[in-house]
């Protein structure tokens, strides 16, 4: 349980990172002017510099949480795997139960048949 927390704590600060990042690039390239006119090419300059150390940082903060992701997802492909066999072991049981409540009715029975013939 406690990877599923964490898998959700990941992917809430990745679903932040994400909008942070498209707002910050939206605005590097819709309100930076860089046609005709420009006033200031220092400050359009200095803003593609930010939206490039951005996509570098979440480069690397993907880079860091993809092995934690493969990590769960291998996790949760056993748990998958354990969940069907337990099924599958549970409808044996279901049907070896009903074997026995048969057994056990056809043993009375015959009991039953036993003490009448003495």
């Amino acid at each position: 349980m406690k990877l599923l927390q964490v898998w959700g704590s990941i992917e809430k600060r990745h679903v932040t990172a994400i909008t942070i990042i498209y707002e910050c690039l939206y605005a590097v390239a819709c309100r930076v002017h860089l046609l005709d006119g420009a006033m200031d090419i220092e400050l359009a300059s200095i803003a593609q510099r930010h939206a490039f150390d951005l996509t570098n940082s979440m480069e690397s903060l993907l880079s860091t949480f993809s092995p934690l992701a493969d990590k769960i997802a291998e996790l949760l492909s056993t748990l998958a795997e354990v969940v069907i066999q337990e099924r599958f072991l549970l409808e044996e049981f279901d049907d070896i139960f009903h074997i026995i409540r048969v057994l056990e009715l056809e043993e009375k029975s015959l009991r039953c048949s036993l003490i009448q013939l003495e």
